[in-house]
């Protein structure tokens, strides 16, 4: 209640120096099962509770998830080589102290993505066809989108860090925007068959003007990124049978995620199957 009335919504004054927002509590949050194709997701968020009360939800569905998707839009992924389903999205604002109203936002996004021709020789249980299917992918989503010609507008993947408290494959990392102050990413990446990865993006940004260092200057992000480490560390994956045969079916002996990775050298577009990078008209694979 306390919290409540410290920190709301309505901006009575302009805040004094670097301010910590505060948004929902994680603590209040009940776990959530989601059925992927019988493979079961948990995990925990607060309630969908928007800065802007117009922007809606995707409701998470006491349904099987059949994990179909559709295909982008020309504009956001020109290559057409990716589909993806949404299973949820919910968006929080996080206020500064005392009347001084709406300073960032966060939001979460969970979809299922594969590739728009199936590839039967690969399999996303694989840690390493994993690894490039998820780079070949943020270079279909990102690397095409240039601030001027042959400048990227965003950068990544930073902070590549592998997850290994799930029984797949999985890795975290960031997108982030140069040039151009802009949103942030974050996202997690893990396959639940052969040839289905979910995708978990986190987006955040502040609510004020300047660069990205004038913004983190004015605006804390920690509580943002604490939310998203606390989401992160809730979720639990089960495996239907079907994908358990799939995975014990793989040779994958001495084969592991990597521990880091370079930013990749975009602007650079995927090959026609979605797998592999393409610049400067030769395909460039990681290591």
């Amino acid at each position: 209640m306390f919290n409540s009335l410290k920190y709301n919504r309505l901006r009575l004054r302009t805040a004094q120096g670097r301010t910590t927002p505060v948004g929902p509590s994680f603590n209040i949050n009940k776990e959530l099962e989601i059925n992927l194709a019988d493979n079961i997701l948990s995990l925990a968020m607060p309630r969908h509770a928007p800065y802007n009360r117009n922007r809606e939800q995707a409701r998470i569905l006491s349904k099987r998830y059949e994990l179909r998707g559709v295909g982008y839009n020309d504009g956001v992924l020109p290559s057409n080589t990716w589909k993806a389903e949404t299973i949820a999205f919910r968006s929080w604002g996080y206020y500064g102290p005392w009347f001084t109203g709406y300073m960032a936002d966060l939001s979460i996004y969970i979809g299922a993505i594969h590739l728009s021709e199936p590839q039967d020789n690969i399999s996303f249980f694989h840690p390493k066809a994993f690894e490039l299917a998820t780079l070949s992918y943020l270079t279909a989503l990102h690397g095409h989108d240039e601030y001027s010609p042959n400048t990227p507008r965003w950068q990544g993947p930073l902070n590549w860090q592998p997850i290994l408290c799930l029984p797949v494959p999985a890795i975290r990392l960031d997108i982030h925007p140069i040039n151009v102050p802009s949103r942030r990413y974050h996202n997690v990446f893990f396959p639940v068959s052969k040839d289905k990865i979910i995708k978990i993006t986190f987006t955040y940004s502040h609510a004020c003007a300047g660069s990205m260092e004038q913004r983190d200057e004015r605006i804390n992000l920690q509580p943002l990124r604490q939310m998203i480490d606390d989401i992160v560390g809730s979720l639990a994956l089960t495996l239907s049978p079907e994908s358990e045969l799939q995975m014990a079916s793989i040779d994958a002996a001495g084969a592991a995620i990597s521990n880091s990775m370079p930013p990749l050298n975009w602007p650079a577009d995927v090959d026609p199957s979605g797998i592999g990078i393409i610049q400067e008209k030769n395909a460039v694979l990681p290591n």
